[in-house]
Parts: structure tokens; C-alpha cells; sequence
């Protein structure tokens, strides 16, 4: 019930009949003051938030526990106790989507405190403790001192060699920046990615999209790559330069980037299901207006489910955070959860396509697993498409 001050004049604003109790007998609008407080504003949003279309909150619970009942009773005409399937997709998908960029991202932070720190200390570095006090940065330093010492002094033999290898190998890579410029287009390393480049074809330790579009230039018009796969060379050879030049943490933003988008392959993949919805179901008895019901009840619950997931993530990888001691557990919880709520999902699908469809349990399971397969078949054809796209643009 409304506890807003009523105006004092009787005229509806929305529609002009004449008021007079609280709300409008033509149009249902109240009779309240329609420019009030800011104190109004806020407790007005929290009031509908709470109430949300007259059941949100129980929505949710039944969506989640209990599989197919909100479908059953929406098909049945029971429409008012629940949201409509439009609006609580449309709610539950603008969450998932915004909810990554919203949580503080605790581990970026901590990644980039332990690059500086990192690199304070390369720069730091006062070499090798050789002896008692006295330290060598380089294999020609811990020589010179080796020599000066005198007999009975030396350093032994076995850890002469260790000191040396060691310093031979700090050596290497500070001068490997310079070294590799040498290398380009040679075949010294032949990964597809690695620290000296990418090494595609005749394209050799290529570090730079300067140094792919020399190559490029030198190769004959046979050997050239088509415009799609010199993009996607072009793509990696960035993608190299970001995780070792720049230390950025790309399988991170890739996940990220990826989950972030998840809601909007889901979104195009809800008329792919409920189209295989109504392809397996009979066609008299059942609209595809029916399906889409189910399809958008069911992506909600998944939509849903991906958001606990990410609050989840965050809470937990906090917690390791602040306990890295601790950090293995936490990453096992995490793990575990991921695969409850896949598991969970499988069965819900079962449970609630045999709940909306009242066939036989056998007739039930055996369209149910069809209806699996193929959604799973396609949906990773989609997932795979969603994969590139998501590469393009981390």
C-alpha cells in the first residue's frame, strides 16, 4: 500500500477523469504530488526494487529451486504471481552484464604491484654473492675476481662453473632485445609464440607488425597469405607484443572478455533454441510461442546462475587475496562451484523440460537428451565463432 502525500485537486494527471480516493477508477495512476523529494525518489526506488513487477524476489526463488514451475504455471494463465519472461531476461541479463565491470578487480591490482616489484628488483640487482661480501654481475666480473685471488682462496671448482652458468644465462636474456633484431626471419625457435616471435610459414621470430609487413613485402605474390589470415597474423603478432613486451596478463582479459560477452551469445542463441524446442515437440498442441516461454525462463536461470558464479569468483579470489597461503583452497571452491553449477544446469534442463511438456519419463528423457545433443553441438559451433570474435577484440 502507498503512503505518497495525495494531491489536493481531484483530476487524474494521466487521463483527466475525476479522482476521488487514491487512485485514478479509469486508469489505475495514483493521485499523488508528481514532483516530490529526493527523499521520495530514493525510497520509491528501493520500494519497487523489493517489489519488483509484484513478485521478483519470488520469481527468482522459484526459478531457481524449482525447475519448470514458473513455465507450467505461466502456460497454465497463472501470469500475475511471477514476472513476465521478457522483462526478468532482460533484468537478469542487464546484471550479468554489467556486474564485471562494477566489481573492483582485486587480482589486476595485485598482478600489477607484483610486475613493479618485479622490476624494481631486476633493476636492483647487485649480482652474485661469490664470496663473503663480494659480488659479480657477469661472467668477465667473476673471472677478474677469480684471478685476483690467491691460491688457497679460489672459489671451488664445482661452484665456479655454477656461478658462471648462471650469470652466462642473466646475460643472455639482457642482451636477447638486442640479439633477436639480428635473428628476424631465420628459423631459431620454431613455436608459433614465443619470447623471440611468432613463426608462421616463412614469417621467423617476428616481434613487430614492421618486421611482418617487411617480410611480406620481400615474399612473391604466390606465397603471400590471404587478407583474412594477415589479419589474424597481424592480431597475434600483437597479442606477443602485449604479453611480453607490456607483461599484460592476456588469458586474464581473454576470460574476462569472455565472460563479459557470454549474456550477448546467449541472447543470439535463444531463437536457435526454442526453434529446436518446437522442431522436436508436436505443432498441435504446442505454439512456438511456448518454447520461447521456456527458452527465456531457462536462459534466465543459466544468465542467473553465471552471476552467482562471478559474485562468487570475486568473493573468494578476494578472500585468497588477503590469505595467499590459502589460495589453493579457494581455488579448489571455486572450481567445485563451477562444476556444481554445471552439473545443476544439466539437470535442471531435464527436470523442467519434464515438468513443461507432461510426456512420459521415457519419452521425456530420450527428447530431452536429443534436444542435448543438439543444442550442445551447435552451441559449441557458436561458442567457437564467439571465440574468434572475442580474440579479435581482447
Amino acid at each position: 500500500m502507498s503512503h505518497h502525500q495525495l494531491r489536493k485537486e481531484k483530476n487524474c494527471l494521466n487521463c483527466g477523469e475525476t479522482v476521488e480516493q487514491r487512485f485514478c477508477p479509469k486508469c489505475g495512476q495514483e493521485n499523488s504530488i508528481n514532483r516530490p523529494s529526493f527523499h521520495y525518489l530514493f525510497t520509491h526506488f528501493a520500494e519497487d526494487f523489493v517489489h519488483y513487477d509484484s513478485g521478483f524476489w519470488k520469481t527468482m526463488k522459484t526459478l531457481f529451486f524449482r525447475p519448470g514451475k514458473i513455465i507450467r504455471d505461466y502456460l497454465d494463465g497463472k501470469r500475475k504471481t511471477y514476472m513476465p519472461p521478457v522483462k526478468l531476461y532482460i533484468f537478469v541479463s542487464f546484471a550479468a552484464f554489467f556486474l564485471p565491470y562494477l566489481l573492483p578487480d582485486f587480482e589486476h591490482e595485485n598482478t600489477e604491484n607484483y610486475i613493479q616489484n618485479a622490476i624494481t628488483q631486476e633493476d636492483e640487482f647487485e649480482g652474485i654473492e661469490v664470496k663473503t661480501g663480494v659480488f659479480a654481475k657477469s661472467v668477465k666480473e667473476l673471472d677478474s675476481i677469480q684471478n685476483s685471488l690467491p691460491p688457497n682462496q679460489k672459489i671451488p671448482e664445482l661452484e665456479y662453473d655454477i656461478f658462471k652458468g648462471t650469470l652466462a644465462g642473466i646475460g643472455l636474456n639482457e642482451n636477447q632485445t638486442d640479439s633477436v633484431a639480428v635473428l628476424v626471419g631465420k628459423s631459431v625457435d620454431d613455436r608459433l609464440f614465443s619470447k623471440n616471435g611468432i613463426n608462421i610459414g616463412p614469417y621467423k621470430n617476428v616481434r613487430t607488425v614492421e618486421q611482418l609487413d617487411s617480410i611480406d613485402n620481400n615474399l612473391s605474390e604466390k606465397n603471400k597469405p590471404g587478407w583474412a589470415s594477415k589479419k589474424l597474423m597481424r592480431k597475434i603478432v600483437e597479442i606477443r607484443h602485449r604479453h611480453y613486451e607490456e607483461n599484460e596478463n592476456l588469458w586474464k582479459k581473454g576470460w574476462e572478455t569472455f565472460v563479459q560477452n557470454l549474456p550477448k551469445a546467449l541472447f543470439f542463441y535463444l531463437p536457435i533454441f526454442a526453434f529446436l524446442l518446437w522442431l522436436i515437440h508436436g505443432k498441435k498442441k504446442w505454439l512456438y510461442y511456448d518454447h520461447g516461454v521456456f527458452t527465456l525462463y531457462y536462459f534466465s536461470f543459466l544468465l542467473f546462475l553465471i552471476t552467482l558464479n562471478i559474485i562468487l569468483d570475486w568473493i573468494f579470489g578476494g578472500i585468497s587475496m588477503l590469505i595467499p597461503s590459502w589460495s589453493v583452497f579457494f581455488d579448489f571452491i571455486i572450481i567445485s562451484l563451477f562444476v556444481i553449477s554445471a552439473i545443476y544446469s544439466f539437470f535442471y534442463f531435464f527436470r523442467a523440460h519434464s515438468k513443461v511438456y507432461l510426456e512420459n519419463k521415457a519419452v521425456s528423457r530420450m527428447k530431452g537428451f536429443v534436444l542435448f545433443g543438439m543444442n550442445f553441438f551447435l552451441f559449441i559451433m557458436v561458442l567457437m565463432i564467439y571465440s574468434l570474435i572475442t580474440f579479435l577484440i581482447v
